[in-house]
């Protein structure tokens, strides 16, 4: 604090008090006893402010526990109807048309506040589905594409790399739920699963990729060569399937008409 001081450095006294210097060099004397006083008189009526405080949230605490945020409207809400019921224990009960405008009061106050809520509670939704249905969406594109990326066929038997299999291929995929599992499936060109060439169920995720490949109008491109494209049967054209039953022992007629056996034309007996 910066006292006044003689040419020694002492605090000069003026009527038995320090000489207090202001940052702009107004002086004043600094009276401790009078000080001391005023400083309790502040911690006493801060504390009557402090217990007013209080005794007034306490009285306020049912109707914020209530869920009543405007306090001021309600309390004037509430003095009209306070009101009200007085002039009608002084002028009798209302009629018919007064009570039919305090029950629409009633309700357009109560339907505002709950259309604001299911509004809040209505975006809360929309957002958390929102982000739901991006991760089913991530999961379930994660799943068909780990099919090709695990393909042995497409890394052995086809001039492709999985990447290229599966933006190629990979529409053909549906990922569903079943016994609680998720399960994917391959979609022929009418939107059918395709079966599998071993039995009468649909075929598995790997079966799938190659049966869409081999059917492809282009499998001699995709195809490496001697893995069931048109190039692999050497010497003649061989002539075209135009039977419904293709014996399960005939691989090179199953190779031929995969096409036909995943859109049910050709079963395999």
């Amino acid at each position: 604090m910066p006292w006044k001081t003689d040419e020694s450095g002492n605090v000069l006294i003026e009527s038995g008090n320090p000489i207090f210097q202001h940052p702009d060099g107004r002086e004043e004397q600094f009276n401790a006893d009078a000080m001391m006083l005023k400083l309790k008189e502040l911690t006493t009526e801060s504390a009557k402010h402090r217990g007013k405080y209080n005794q007034v949230k306490k009285e306020l605490q049912p109707l914020l526990d209530a869920g009543i945020e405007d306090v001021p409207e309600y309390l004037k809400s509430a003095s009209e109807a306070i009101s009200l019921v007085k002039t009608y224990k002084e002028k009798g009960n209302p009629g018919v048309e007064e009570i039919e405008r305090i029950k629409e009061g009633v309700a357009s106050t109560f339907e505002a506040r709950l259309s604001e809520k299911e509004k809040h509670y209505s975006k809360l939704l929309n957002e958390k589905e929102d982000v739901i249905k991006h991760k089913d969406e991530m999961l379930r594109k994660q799943l068909i594409k780990s099919a090709f990326n695990s393909s042995d066929f497409i890394r052995k038997k086809t001039n492709m790399i999985p990447e290229f299999a599966y933006d190629s291929f990979g529409k053909h995929f549906i990922v569903e739920e079943k016994d609680g599992d998720l399960k994917t499936f391959a979609l022929d060109s009418n939107g059918d699963k395709i079966f599998s060439l071993q039995g009468s169920n649909y075929a598995d995720p790997q079966e799938a990729i190659e049966i869409l490949i081999k059917s492809h109008p282009q499998k001699d491109k995709l195809l490496k060569s001697g893995s069931g494209g048109s190039g692999a049967t050497g010497g003649g054209a061989t002539p075209a399937f135009t039977g419904s039953t293709i014996d399960g022992g005939d691989q090179g007629a199953i190779s031929r008409n995969l096409e036909k056996i995943a859109s049910g034309e050709v079963a395999v007996a």
